[in-house]
């Protein structure tokens, strides 16, 4: 795991605040797909759609976090 967060560290110095875009439309993207795919009778469609989203919400913050440390270095 140290490897694969070594290497996302440089990606995030890169692209810096695009990250979060990207990130934010992945989950978006997703969020259609499952929908979509996805009958809306079952009622645990809701809990899993509500765990997806706010897994992208801390997703998107654990990145803002990130970008922010590596700006103040």
């Amino acid at each position: 795991m140290p490897a694969t967060r070594k290497y996302y560290s440089r990606y995030v110095a890169k692209l810096g605040y695009w990250n979060i875009l990207i990130i934010f439309l992945l989950y978006v993207l997703f969020d259609i797909w499952f929908l979509t795919t996805i009958s809306m009778a079952d009622k645990k469609v809701w809990w899993i759609l509500i765990l997806i989203n706010l897994s992208g919400i801390i997703a998107i913050y654990r990145t803002y976090k990130e970008i922010k440390n590596i700006d103040q270095k």
